[in-house]
C-alpha cells in the first residue's frame, strides 16, 4: 500500500459486528459518483457492513442453499466475516490471536493485523495470515481453519495454528510501526505460499537467516516441503533453525510481495517498492535482488510501476472464468492501493489490468485502468477477487467516513445497464490548468504568476468563504437577477444562491472558471472557454488541496 513515508498497511479502528447485516443499510446514496469504470461495465454493493476490509476470498463452487457461504472477508482488525449466498454477513471467526496495536486508522502507526485468506476446496480448509504478539515479541502467523471441504461453512470446526515456520531466524519485527508484513496466500498443488514484507529492514530480503522479503512455502499443516537430510530421518524436532527456515524458503529478494496469484504453472507476485513498483514471476530458489534501490525493484520486472502507486494485491481472470466478462480473458487485475492517510488526486486507488500469455506469463497488453476511485476523500484498496458472478473487491475506508462501514462492490459486464460514472470522464486537474495556461496568472500550490490570487484550499477559502456567505453577497446577486432578466449568468447567479456552507463555495469557484464576470462585470480574468466538467475537476482538485506533499519514497 502506498504512503507517504512508506509502503506498508494500514492502521485499524476495529468495530465489532456480530449481527447479520444486509444490503438494506448501505449508504448508496452517492458511491456511484466515486468509482469510475469503463464504458459496458456496472458496479453494485454486493454487500456491506465490514470495518477496514483488506482481503476476500471466494467459494470456488458454492452451494445453492440461501445460506451457503459465497465468500469471506477480513478485516484489519482481526474478525473474519462469511457472506452468504443471500448476502447475509455473520462473522466466521474473531478474536484468535493477540495483538496490541498502538495507533488507529488512519494514522501509521497500526499498519497491522489481519491481511490475508486463502482457500483449499479440496480440504474445506481457510488459512489466514496476520501479526501477532507471542511470547516477548512479534511475529508473522497463520492460523488454519477446518470447514465443509469443497462447500465450506459458516463456523470453524476447529483451528491450527502454524506460528513456529514465522519464528525461525532473524524473523521478529523489530522496527516500529511494524508495517511490511505476511501478506495473501495461495495453494497450489496441495502447497501452501504465502508473501513476507521485509519487516522494513532492507538487508533481511536477500538474508537466508530470515524469513522476511520472502515467498515460503510449506505443507498444509505448516511442516516444510524440502526434506533435508534431518528431516528425512524424522528428526523435524531436533533440526536447527537454520535448516528449517531454509527449507520454508521459496524465493528471497522480495520487498513488499503482498499479493500473489498463478496463471499456468507460474507464480505471479505484486511487489511494493519505495519509488517504483513490480509485478513479476517468482521461481523456486531464485533471489530478486532487491537491495533498497529503485533499480532492484526494476530487476526481472512483467510489469513495473512507476511512480509506485502500492501494489496491494493481484488476481487473474481466466479465459473459462464463470462471469464470462470477455474483455477481461487471460487479464492479471492488479490493486494500486492508493495513499492511507490522505487524499491525493493523482494517486488513486484503482484496480489495473493487463493481458497475460498463460503458459509464459509474457505481458500481451499494456495496463489500463478497470477501477478507479474519485471521490474527494481519502480511499485506499487492499483486496480483489474473481468470483462466479463478477469481480470483488473492498474499498478500505467507507464512502461517507473514515474508517466508516465499508461496502464490498462487484463489477460485472452489463452493456444493457447504466452507471453514471465512466473513466476518461475525470482528466487530471493539474494538466487541465496548465492547457488553459492557469498558471500564467495565478500561483497554483507553489507554482506559477503572481499578478492573480494565489489558487489553493486555505487561500480560496480565507478571500470568499465569509464573503459568500453574507447578507451582502447574497442581496448583490438578488439585485443582479432582477436587473438582468435576461441574462444567461442568472443560472450561475442562482445556483450559488441556492447553495450553502463549503458547497456555495465549490459551486462559486466552478462558476467562476466557467464565466468570471458572472457576479463582477468587472473582473479582469478572461473567458477561457473551460466545460462544465473540467471547471468541476478544476474545483474539486483547488478546494480538496490535493497538493503532493514533499516526501521522500524511503521504505
Amino acid at each position: 500500500m502506498r504512503s507517504i513515508e512508506k509502503m506498508g498497511y494500514f492502521p485499524f479502528l476495529f468495530v465489532v459486528i456480530n449481527m447479520c447485516v444486509t444490503l438494506a443499510h448501505a449508504d448508496s446514496s452517492n458511491w456511484q459518483s466515486h468509482w469510475a469504470i469503463p464504458p459496458g461495465y456496472f458496479l453494485e454493493i454486493d454487500s456491506t457492513g465490514y470495518s477496514v476490509p483488506v482481503a476476500i476470498a471466494m467459494v470456488p463452487n458454492p452451494g445453492s442453499a440461501p445460506d451457503s457461504p459465497l465468500y469471506y472477508v477480513a478485516e484489519l482488525g482481526g474478525r473474519i466475516a462469511v457472506v452468504r449466498n443471500d448476502r447475509k454477513v455473520e462473522t466466521f471467526a474473531d478474536n484468535f490471536y493477540t495483538l496490541n496495536r498502538s495507533a488507529e486508522m488512519p494514522d501509521l502507526g497500526g499498519v497491522i493485523g489481519l491481511t490475508g485468506l486463502c482457500l483449499d476446496e479440496d480440504t474445506g480448509y481457510l488459512f489466514a495470515t496476520y501479526v501477532h504478539d507471542v511470547e516477548g515479541g512479534r511475529y508473522n502467523g497463520i492460523t488454519r481453519f477446518a470447514t465443509e471441504p469443497r462447500t465450506f461453512s459458516l463456523r470453524p470446526a476447529e483451528q491450527f495454528d502454524i506460528h513456529k515456520p514465522f519464528m525461525l531466524g532473524d524473523s521478529e519485527f523489530t522496527r516500529l510501526p511494524y508495517g511490511h508484513q505476511i501478506g495473501q496466500c495461495q495453494i497450489i498443488d496441495e502447497k501452501l505460499y504465502v508473501g513476507i514484507g521485509d519487516g522494513e529492514l532492507t538487508h533481511r530480503s536477500r538474508s537466508d537467516q530470515s524469513s522476511f522479503g520472502k515467498i515460503v512455502w510449506m505443507q498444509l499443516d505448516g511442516s516444510p516441503v524440502r526434506q533435508s537430510q534431518l528431516l528425512d530421518q524424522g528428526e523435524f524436532t531436533q533440526a536447527s533453525d537454520a535448516n528449517l527456515l531454509a527449507s520454508y524458503i521459496f524465493a528471497s529478494g522480495l520487498r513488499n510481495p503482498f499479493g500473489q496469484t498463478h496463471v499456468g504453472d507460474n507464480i505471479v507476485v505484486a511487489d511494493n517498492g519505495p519509488g517504483v513498483d513490480r509485478v513479476l514471476t517468482v521461481r523456486k530458489n531464485q533471489d530478486y535482488l532487491y537491495d533498497g534501490s529503485d533499480a532492484s525493484i526494476a530487476t526481472n520486472t512483467m510489469v513495473l510501476y512507476s511512480p509506485a502507486k502500492g501494489t496491494a494485491n493481484i488476481a487473474f481472470y481466466p479465459e473459462d472464468a464463470a462471469s464470462n466478462i470477455t474483455d477481461l480473458e487471460n487479464n492479471l487485475l492488479v490493486v494500486l492501493s492508493g495513499v492511507p492517510e490522505t487524499y491525493i488526486e493523482e494517486e488513486p486507488a484503482e484496480i489495473s489490468a493487463f493481458e497475460v500469455e498463460v503458459d509464459s506469463a509474457q505481458v500481451m497488453s499494456r495496463p489500463r485502468t478497470l477501477v478507479k476511485y474519485v471521490g474527494n476523500e481519502m480511499q485506499v484498496l487492499s483486496s480483489v477477487a474473481i468470483g462466479n458472478d463478477g469481480i470483488y473487491f473492498a474499498p478500505v475506508y467507507g464512502e461517507n467516513a473514515i474508517p466508516g462501514i465499508s461496502n464490498v462492490y462487484r463489477l460485472t459486464w452489463a452493456p444493457e445497464k447504466s452507471y453514471p460514472t465512466s473513466i476518461g470522464q475525470y482528466k487530471n486537474a493539474r494538466a487541465i490548468m496548465r492547457n488553459y495556461g492557469c498558471r500564467g496568472c495565478h500561483n497554483v500550490f507553489g507554482d506559477g504568476g503572481n499578478v492573480a490570487p494565489t489558487l489553493n484550499a486555505t487561500h480560496l477559502r480565507l478571500r470568499n468563504s465569509e464573503r459568500l456567505a453574507s447578507a451582502e453577497y447574497e442581496t448583490q446577486l438578488k439585485q443582479m437577477i432582477a436587473r438582468d432578466r435576461d441574462s444567461s449568468d442568472n443560472r450561475a447567479r442562482q445556483r450559488v444562491l441556492n447553495a450553502a456552507g463549503d458547497n456555495r463555495l465549490s459551486v462559486w469557484t466552478q462558476e467562476k472558471i466557467l464565466n468570471p464576470t458572472f457576479d463582477n462585470p468587472e473582473s479582469v480574468m478572461p473567458l477561457l472557454g473551460v466545460s462544465k466538467k473540467e471547471a468541476k475537476v478544476i474545483a474539486r482538485f483547488l478546494l480538496n488541496d490535493k497538493r503532493k506533499p514533499n516526501r521522500g519514497r524511503s521504505p
